[in-house]
């Protein structure tokens, strides 16, 4: 896979294109903090998907 690409991108293939609502509190607040917000929204989804399947039994 090419270097440039984020490594929260590894998957580019199997992505999606959908529309969500977001509290806009909670997308001003990511919108200040990471340029690259929708990235950031990714990682923090994933983030939790992988938490709860390591927390299975």
């Amino acid at each position: 896979m090419a270097s440039f690409l984020s490594p929260y991108r590894r998957n580019w293939t199997y992505e999606r294109r959908i529309s969500i609502r977001v509290d806009a509190d909670v997308l001003d607040w990511l919108r200040t903090r990471h340029e690259r917000y929708q990235v950031e929204i990714n990682r923090l989804l994933r983030a939790r998907m992988e938490a709860e399947a390591s927390s299975r039994p």
